[in-house]
């Protein structure tokens, strides 16, 4: 999230592209394997820098789309020819190009034809992708504990809930609310699990045991990513339930994606993405006349906004407004 530097993604895209130009001077299938996953991680970059929120305000967000698309695209042909269609990897590739569809369909929402092709293309790119998955799934037996699943079992399942996520967005892009909660349901209850099973693993671990000690770091890593999901998809279900009116659910859905937020170490406290979601729960209390709540929040809100953007931005003038309100009750 935002502790990540823009200098440590723009020095990693410079490194990447060195690297490719390389590969793609050697003829061998492990160079053709490895500008794969290259242009994979190029992509991946290109979607970091929008981020889920959508509030990078510096960047053209269609064409930072683009050159993940075109990235993406490479590295799927790639990796079908030497992997196979059915290939972990390949499913990850189509997971990460209907991410790419979704932002392209969120960014041209003034022009609905084109965002409806957009979120077709997504949808296809994600059912492909869990479809992938699910076979992969499928052929380890369950039967074993949790905590003896199969590191690629443990990823299938992993993907999926994204794959999920990413369904239920398109549903609440096409305005069905009910389905976009079903989806988002589905994948809040796998990432729940996945995250119980990380802990679970993490507390068995021997710390007398000195080669351990990078896997329970790369664990607490792991399982930081899966907490930080299921707030996201708590910031989702309570969007779903602002547009169906239901403000005491989406009140809920808020606080607890914050709660859960305070417990990552990737998250920072006082950065925007936090701020943007203390905004929303700021609307929602005014809405359920809980006025007095409503101006702490925003308060809130308004110290990171003014940390970030200055006195003079247009976020800063929303909040102003909205405590106003608040205040006038």
């Amino acid at each position: 999230e935002e502790i990540q530097s823009d200098n440590s993604d723009d020095l990693a895209f410079n490194l990447f592209k060195d690297a490719l130009d390389i590969h793609r001077n050697e003829k061998t299938s492990q160079s053709e394997l490895d500008a794969a996953l290259i242009l994979y991680k190029l992509g991946e970059l290109c979607l970091q820098k929008i981020g889920h929120f959508h509030n990078q305000y510096n960047i053209d967000i269609l064409k930072t789309v683009d050159d993940a698309l075109k990235y993406l695209s490479e590295s799927l042909k790639i990796r079908k020819l030497m992997l196979g269609e059915d290939h972990a990897e390949v499913g990850n590739t189509h997971l990460l190009i209907g991410i790419a569809h979704v932002h392209r369909s969120i960014a041209l929402k003034f022009d609905p034809s084109k965002a409806s092709e957009e979120v077709e293309k997504a949808s296809i790119a994600f059912d492909s992708a869990i479809k992938i998955h699910r076979s992969i799934l499928s052929a380890f037996s369950f039967d074993a504990t949790d905590d003896e699943l199969p590191d690629a079992c443990v990823s299938s399942r992993v993907i999926e809930a994204h794959c999920l996520f990413y369904l239920g967005r398109l549903e609440e892009i096409r305005n069905k609310h009910e389905e976009a909660k079903f989806q988002y349901m589905k994948a809040l209850r796998l990432f729940q699990s996945e995250g119980k099973r990380r802990v679970s693993k993490i507390a068995h671990y021997d710390k007398r045991n000195p080669t351990v000690v990078y896997s329970e770091s790369k664990a607490k890593t792991e399982l930081d990513a899966i907490i930080l999901w299921t707030a996201i998809v708590l910031f989702q279900m309570a969007r779903v339930h602002v547009s169906k009116k239901s403000q005491i659910e989406a009140i809920n859905c808020y606080k607890e994606s914050l709660r859960i937020r305070s417990q990552c170490r990737s998250v920072e406290k006082q950065g925007i993405n936090n701020a943007l979601i203390q905004f929303e729960l700021a609307v929602s209390l005014y809405d359920a006349n809980r006025y007095e709540e409503s101006a702490e929040i925003y308060s809130q809100c308004l110290r990171s906004y003014l940390n970030k953007f200055g006195k003079d931005s247009l976020d800063v003038a929303d909040t102003l407004c909205g405590m106003g309100k608040a205040f006038a009750m």
